[in-house]
């Protein structure tokens, strides 16, 4: 999951307060009116309530102050991206318990896009954030790489070669850094490695060290996690203040829990 999104993703929408004070979609045009609108969103009655927050007005400015202090520097915001994501967490958190597909849908409309940045085409980037989002640029690396260039991506097909520098191959390959062409990615028991050879969606890449490893079963639910990849429900449920919790089929906003960290108090 994007870096600037953890701290903001573990909220619940508008629901008696924030539909009537938030900024009109229309009005999302500055980081100011999005950040009002985002924390109007999440900082509904039950979330104050089962977070135990001293009051809405507390949960407003620590969430506001949050979202403005995540904002990537250098980059203007995309009015119909905060549009999406804005929706997209009001629709997610109907009540105190979120889901991995719920997560997922909230990462991926307010991840790439939301934010344009200062560079052009084919400028070198390391994050989306580096390219003009308006321009539809992407940052592209090659498989491994640290730096890539803005570009806009090119979707082929299975099986096809990747060796153009905007290719991109679909969700269940990977670009083969020696043939340059799409491959599948690992099954379970296969050899994988970080940055090179990719397992599916399902497994995890573990052991090995800089020569890689094999892929592996996820964490089933119950089971210890440091990190959401980790889990096989994507989700790593940790007390607050902690590192380490439990994979978990949801979860849910509790002051024992980080999902609440953030809140205010």
């Amino acid at each position: 999951m994007h870096r600037w999104l953890l701290p903001l993703l573990l909220a619940v929408p508008a629901c008696a307060h924030g539909a009537d004070d938030a900024p009109k979609p229309s009005e999302l045009t500055t980081v100011e009116a999005f950040c009002e609108a985002r924390a109007a969103a999440e900082c509904s009655d039950v979330a104050v309530t089962k977070c135990k927050i001293k009051d809405r007005t507390t949960c407003l400015a620590a969430r506001k102050s949050s979202c403005k202090a995540a904002v990537p520097q250098g980059v203007k915001l995309v009015p119909q991206r905060a549009d999406l994501c804005v929706k997209a967490v009001s629709g997610a958190y109907e009540d105190a318990k979120l889901g991995a597909d719920e997560l997922r849908a909230v990462d991926k409309a307010c991840n790439v896009g939301l934010f344009a940045g200062p560079f052009g085409p084919r400028a070198a980037c390391t994050t989306n954030v580096d390219c003009d989002a308006t321009q539809n640029l992407e940052c592209v690396k090659a498989y491994g790489a640290s730096e890539g260039k803005c570009l806009v991506p090119v979707l082929v097909a299975p099986a096809s070669s990747c060796a153009g520098e905007a290719d991109r191959c679909p969700d269940d390959s990977f670009c083969d850094g020696t043939t340059k062409v799409c491959v599948a990615k690992r099954a379970e028991g296969q050899q994988c490695q970080p940055g090179y050879a990719y397992c599916t969606d399902d497994l995890v890449c573990q052991g090995g060290g800089p020569f890689g490893g094999h892929c592996n079963a996820k964490a089933v639910v119950g089971e210890q996690c440091s990190l959401d990849s980790e889990c096989g429900t994507n989700i790593c449920e940790k007390p607050a203040k902690s590192t380490v919790g439990n994979c978990a089929e949801t979860m849910e906003l509790s002051p024992l829990s980080n999902a609440c960290a953030g809140f205010g108090s």
